[in-house]
């Protein structure tokens, strides 16, 4: 008996591995997602508590311009961190679009392929039974015959 060979399967496995590196880049891009909005969750409580600090420093002593002036400059360099995280964020999410558009289509190249096999096993299949019914009327009509 024959048994069923899909000619395309180097390839399929082929489209496997590029759908499961797909997955993985997604997951990494995720990932720096997750890391970046942590960062920046981070620096907004940096900045939240910069200004409490602030305010009870104001509430507290004497003003003192040494001290507005070291806030001030700390204010400055948590906003351009915040902006430099801003842009990294956009970037990310740029990325992970990107890594779900690649895998969507690397999805969809496996799936066409998986079909293909499907079908050709499915002819096999009837092809095979069509042979076995032949054979089988073969015989009979052999038998019959003696």
């Amino acid at each position: 008996m024959s048994h069923f060979t899909f000619t395309l399967e180097s390839l399929l496995q082929l489209r496997l591995r590029a759908e499961q590196q797909c997955q993985r880049d997604l997951a990494s891009a995720q990932a720096r997602l997750a890391q970046i909005e942590t960062q920046l969750r981070v620096l907004c409580a940096q900045v939240d508590r910069a200004a409490a600090d602030l305010r009870n420093s104001l509430h507290n002593t004497p003003l003192n311009p040494l001290h507005l002036a070291t806030h001030a400059r700390y204010q400055q360099s948590l906003t351009a961190e915040s902006s430099r995280l801003q842009d990294n964020l956009n970037q990310a999410r740029r990325a992970l679009d990107h890594a779900k558009s690649a895998l969507k289509s690397a999805a969809s190249q496996r799936k066409s392929l998986e079909k293909l096999r499907q079908r050709q096993h499915e002819q096999f299949r009837l092809d095979h039974l069509k042979r076995e019914r032949t054979t089988h009327d073969d015989l009979s009509t052999r038998i019959t015959r003696t």
